[in-house]
């Protein structure tokens, strides 16, 4: 996101930074220690007048100066981000004490909690890069230090091994962040009577097209550099890596150096926390080592009717790593096999569906196994409600969103107990922060939907569902409380049958669909919509005032992206006939079972499908599978009660400026 923000200066650095100007669209703000009286306020909500916009900068700005980063704003916490954190190999390790601010935060929901026995979420908000992960980490520590048994607890021992894990299969360095998270998360610690007992991880979405390679300023998952750093040179010779660099494997071409030492350190506790999980490290080094070495398998014109292959190394090596023949590997990705009058007729496909399909490969390799390991980090974990992130929406309940959040702020305010469940939780939401990009395209527009709908939350709870709770208990309010509601930027992406996700599955699932009809259906529907607006002439880009600021989408690999497509030929190959990788035969399970009793020339999901019928004929979309997910998600919070954390960056712009100032206003005026 670009807020024509200058960088505030690190006072770490040395020097007097007091003085220096802070741009920020047409104003400007001059920060200095000793025009600035509330330094020392730990609490923006109780500033004194004149109470603005550059009261509240120059105050996080001198607390940020001082090396202070944490500041309440009534019940909400902001934590500004220094960047400074060193990553620890093990999640859920701290390189520095947890701060009190973020102790505050983890003991009011654990005394709550414990009072009534009502679920308590912590919800952090932010965008990419602005700390919510690192956050996320200090306050799951923190917890179990004082109702979790502390480190040496199994419970606690399964829980950093997961995000371990998690953190090099979901993380990557980005054009904002060196760390950042590409998967959503929602950790559950379950409490009995005052202890927990178990966890869980449900995880949200995944940046899919960076598998196959962003290159740029932008890398490939952290897991493929830690591997070439840690494997040891017998390992490397098992797994056919011996003699790879980053520099000449196609999907992680970078103009970003890697950090070897880093790289060893955290690939040695990933190997670890695997066999911590009972996880086999050699079934999933294999999976990941064909998934990379596909990268450098390219299809190429020749003079007869198949292609020829560059790499046939690579060929071979995949082909021994995913147990089956390299002519089965070949004609699994280099062509179409079709029904016949009941005969399968096989004939050469194009040189662009081979290597598209190689690529599709090596994406459905890695997000079965992300998948498979999300599964057994939970294998052993019973989750609290029956209504997961799979289950149906709110709305399929004739439950609105907004009902129930009043409902469960009004049972918030009330200090109803919560006792017929039996055990609660306390919940962590570390969900995918906004991005701008140079770029955008599919994944930042599900990841924006995701922000939409966190922010959506946050502004419902703290705003429109406090003024009708108010109303219901005869509290007069002497204004109105304006804030900017985002439900509309919701309804624009995700309105059934008219939200652009809705016409994009549309046209997704409608085998003839094509960009150009979405981009028209869109630009139809919408045009009117000042939201929304449509690039000039053939470009095949649209643009969305999200709450964050405006955005420009690609639509271009919208389409394909979203259907998110495995033909059968690729899934055949794993079929136990063909494959003596039984590991790899097991991801593809529901698929294989459909394709026995299917004519061939079907495509099947490339991801694990979300839903409760995997015999359904309905393939479903990646979008559908996201709000599906995301609506289990609001189910969950709306019956918790939340504790908002509020990240940013340092790079601190006007959007900030005005969330903090709506924040201050309502709890100032009203909560107190």
């Amino acid at each position: 996101m670009d807020h024509n923000v200058h960088a505030i200066p690190d006072h770490r650095r040395g020097g007097s930074i007091y003085g220096r100007k802070v741009h920020f669209n047409d104003n400007t703000i001059e920060i200095d220690e000793e025009e600035c009286p509330h330094r020392y306020e730990e609490d923006l909500s109780q500033l004194s007048a004149p109470y603005s916009q550059e009261a509240i900068m120059q105050t996080l700005q001198a607390r940020y100066n001082a090396g202070v980063y944490y500041t309440k704003l009534g019940s909400v916490l902001v934590v500004v981000n220094p960047g400074d954190e060193a990553v620890q190999p093990q999640a859920l390790t701290c390189s520095k004490p947890v701060d009190s601010f973020i102790k505050n935060v983890v003991d009011n929901a654990v005394k709550q909690q414990m009072e009534n026995n009502y679920s308590q979420v912590v919800v952090l908000s932010g965008e990419s890069g602005s700390g919510k992960t690192y956050t996320a980490n200090s306050a799951l520590s923190y917890l179990f230090d004082k109702i979790g048994g502390g480190v040496g607890t199994d419970c606690y021992k399964h829980l950093s091994s997961s995000m371990t894990i998690f953190r090099s299969l979901g993380h990557a360095h980005t054009q904002s962040n060196s760390d950042s998270s590409r998967i959503g998360y929602f950790i559950e610690t379950h409490v009995t009577e005052g202890i927990i007992c178990k966890t869980r991880v449900h995880t949200y979405y995944q940046d899919l097209s960076r598998v196959t390679g962003l290159g740029g300023a932008e890398k490939n998952y952290h897991i493929f550099y830690q591997m070439l750093a840690g494997l040891s040179p017998e390992e490397k010779v098992k797994y056919h890596l011996e003699g790879y660099t980053p520099s000449n494997l196609n999907y992680l071409h970078s103009e970003i150096e890697t950090n070897s030492e880093q790289d060893n350190q955290r690939f040695t506790a990933w190997k670890t926390s695997l066999s911590t999980l009972g996880i086999p490290f050699s079934d999933i080094m294999r999976l990941l080592s064909a998934a990379l070495l596909l990268g450098n398998v390219v299809f190429q014109d020749s003079d007869g009717l198949e292609l020829d292959v560059q790499g046939n190394d690579e060929m071979k090596a995949v082909a021994a790593l995913l147990g089956i023949s390299n002519i089965s590997l070949y004609k699994g990705m280099a062509t179409r096999g079709r029904t016949v009058k009941g005969q399968v007729v096989k004939t050469p496909r194009s040189l662009q569906a081979a290597n598209r399909n190689r690529d599709d490969m090596a994406r459905a390799l890695y997000s079965r196994t992300v998948h498979a390991v999300t599964k057994r980090a939970n294998s052993m974990k019973k989750p609290l409600i029956s209504s997961t992130p799979d289950s149906p929406s709110i709305e399929s309940a004739n439950i609105s969103f907004n009902q129930s959040l009043n409902q469960s702020v009004s049972h918030h305010r009330k200090g109803s107990s919560h006792k017929a469940r039996g055990e609660s939780l306390i919940g962590i939401l570390d969900m995918l922060g906004f991005e701008n990009i140079q770029h955008n395209g599919f994944d930042q527009l599900c990841i924006n939907l995701c922000a939409e709908r966190v922010q959506h939350f946050y502004s419902t709870h703290m705003f429109k569902a406090c003024q009708e709770a108010c109303k219901e208990e005869g509290v007069h309010l002497e204004t109105d409380i304006n804030y900017v509601d985002n439900q509309p930027i919701i309804e624009l992406l995700s309105l059934q049958s008219s939200g652009i996700l809705s016409i994009m599955d549309m046209e997704s699932l409608n085998p003839k669909g094509n960009v150009d009809n979405f981009m028209e259906k869109i630009q139809s529907k919408h045009k009117d919509n000042k939201r929304f607006s449509t690039g000039s002439g053939k470009l095949k880009t649209f643009t969305i005032k999200h709450f964050c600021g405006f955005v420009e989408y690609n639509s271009t690999e919208m389409i394909s992206a979203n259907r998110d497509e495995l033909p059968d030929d690729v899934i055949g190959m794993f079929s136990k006939q063909t494959c003596n990788f039984g590991f790899l035969s097991h991801l593809f399970t529901s698929e294989l079972r459909q394709l026995r009793d299917s004519q061939r020339g079907e495509k099947y999901r490339l991801s694990p499908k979300v839903s409760n019928t995997d015999h359904s004929d309905h393939k479903g979309t990646l979008s559908q599978d996201l709000q599906s997910k995301m609506d289990g998600l609001m189910k969950i919070l709306v019956h918790s009660k939340p504790h908002f954390v509020l990240c940013i960056k340092v790079f601190m712009g006007p959007y900030f400026l005005k969330d903090l100032k709506l924040i201050n206003t309502h709890d100032d005026k009203y909560s107190r």
